[in-house]
Formats: structure tokens, C-alpha cells, sequence
């Protein structure tokens, strides 16, 4: 009843569902459940070990190269990325989904990625997607007649980027493809600067390059050891990664000499503030309440 208003007959209030809640949402179940003590100095424990340690390697090393393909496929597809969060920016978000696709689709977690991370620049007003922003605020029947005016109007946000635009673009096609190449531009410049230690970063727009260094940029995605199933949206990835992570999870419970583990949970590195939904409605946030 609390989840939607105060209760009627018992004293329980609305703000004290939702404090509860926070001590849930800001909990974690670790993927690796902790000893319950350390485990014993034996010749089975030591070829248990052993084997656990085979069988990780053989994941963690699967799971690397989908997070690289990954990573390189985002900064490739960059424009195609933009297009399709522009696509979106109307619509209702859909960030629980976890959606299929054929391996060679755009992934969808991956434009629910550019979708928040252009909505953030938009908020934060970035001085290099400040342009992106401004052409997606053109109506498509009059695009053409009214982008030279936006691309004239660039050069006080940042200059590489006013540039790029000199001429003005043609449709929001052409938007996605410049700011591609500015960004496959400077991350080829990075890495040429990493390669011989540092020099020539002075030919860097230090902007466009703190946004290569972003951990919210999309390309730059963390997968974990055991693998993140929305990252690998094509059916065999996913099939492969769950046969690998069932072969080490089922011998660290079962497997000759596994130590006991202990159902736990841990604190988030980010513990979550809770609001109160007003009568239920997570769109439609109340007051902020401590967790308790």
C-alpha cells in the first residue's frame, strides 16, 4: 500500500517505503561470493585452484575481445550511433529492455549509451556538441535554407569544431558524419600521441579529447570479467558467454575441493539517494528521503 500513498490504518508512510527501498537499491550481490573463511593449504584445493583459474582465463580472455570489438565497432559506427540516438530523442526511454540483434546491427545498449550521453552533453552544454545540439533543433522541411545561418553561428563554441562546419551541412546525415570524423580524427591523434610517448598533444583540441577520455563516452565501455549479456546483443556471443561463465560457476560450487561460500551482499560504490514515486509513478518523483 505505501508504495503509492501513506498507509490507511497502519503508521507506515510512503517516505518509509521508499527509504527502505534505497537500502535495497544501493546494495550489490557480488558476482563471486566471498570464503567463509580462507580456504585450506591441500593438494586438492591447489588442482582445484588450478582449474578455476583455466577456466576464468578462458572467459575473461572471451569477454575482452567482444568488449574491444565493441569498443572499435562504436567508434567506427559513430555516425551511425548519432543518427540513431537522434532517432530516439523523442521517444520514451527503454533502458531495462535488454533487446536482441543480429551481430552486424547497431547494438542496443549501445544507443541507449549515445542516447544518455548526448543528453548529457545537452544538459552539461558542452562546447563541442553545442553544434550537434543546435542542428537537431532544425525542423528537416527547412534544414537546408536554415543551416548556414546555425554553422555561421559555431565559431563561439569551438573553433575546430566551427571548422568542420565552415560549409554548412545538407541534412543531419552529414551533421553525424563530420562529428565522426572529428572524433576518429583526434582519437587518431591520441593514440599516435600515446605511441611515441606524448609529443605533438599540442595539436590536440583538448575539448574534443577530454570527451575521447569521458568513461560515459559510449566507445569507451566497461564489460565485466563475466561478461555483461545487453553488451552482446547477437545470440551466439551470448550463447557463448553463458556456456563459459556456467562452466566456472559450476566448479567453483561443485568442483573437487571448492570451498564453502557465504550468501552475501555489499554496499554500491554508488549508493542510490531514493525520491518517492508519487502514487507509484516513477516518472512523476516526490521528495528525496534518507535510506533507512
Amino acid at each position: 500500500c505505501a508504495r503509492c500513498h501513506d498507509h490507511k490504518f497502519d503508521p507506515i508512510p510512503t517516505k518509509d517505503y521508499y527509504a527502505l527501498y534505497g537500502v535495497f537499491a544501493s546494495c550489490d550481490e557480488p558476482t563471486v561470493q566471498p570464503l567463509y573463511e580462507p580456504p585450506p593449504k591441500t593438494e586438492v584445493y591447489e588442482k582445484f585452484a588450478k582449474e578455476m583459474t583455466a577456466r576464468e582465463t578462458k572467459l575473461r580472455e572471451y569477454v575482452k575481445r567482444k568488449r574491444d570489438e565493441l569498443s572499435t565497432s562504436q567508434r567506427k559506427r559513430a555516425a551511425e550511433y548519432l543518427l540513431a540516438a537522434h532517432a530516439l530523442k523523442d521517444v520514451p526511454g527503454q533502458d531495462d529492455f535488454m533487446l536482441l540483434a543480429d551481430g552486424n546491427d547497431l547494438n542496443p545498449k549501445m544507443i541507449v549509451r549515445w542516447r544518455a550521453f548526448l543528453n548529457r552533453t545537452k544538459r552539461t552544454k558542452d562546447s563541442v556538441f553545442a553544434a550537434w545540439h543546435q542542428f537537431t533543433n532544425l525542423s528537416p522541411a527547412t534544414f537546408v535554407k536554415d543551416a548556414p545561418g546555425t554553422a555561421a553561428d559555431l565559431a563561439w563554441v569551438n573553433e575546430t569544431v566551427a571548422r568542420k562546419f565552415e560549409k554548412a551541412p545538407l541534412s543531419m546525415g552529414e551533421v553525424a558524419t563530420r562529428f565522426s570524423e572529428l572524433l576518429s580524427e583526434t582519437q587518431a591523434k591520441l593514440d599516435a600521441s600515446f605511441l611515441v610517448g606524448g609529443s605533438g598533444m599540442y595539436s590536440l583540441d583538448p575539448d574534443i579529447a577530454a570527451i575521447l577520455r569521458d568513461p560515459d563516452y559510449p566507445p569507451n565501455v566497461v564489460v565485466g570479467d563475466y561478461g555483461d549479456l545487453d553488451l552482446l546483443p547477437d545470440r551466439p556471443s551470448q550463447g557463448e558467454v553463458q556456456k563459459l561463465r556456467k562452466e566456472v560457476e559450476q566448479w567453483r560450487s561443485t568442483g573437487a575441493g571448492a570451498p564453502p561460500r557465504a550468501m552475501a551482499i555489499v554496499d554500491s560504490a554508488r549508493p542510490v539517494t531514493p525520491r518517492v514515486f508519487n502514487r507509484g509513478n516513477p516518472y512523476n518523483l516526490g521528495p528525496a528521503v534518507p535510506r533507512q
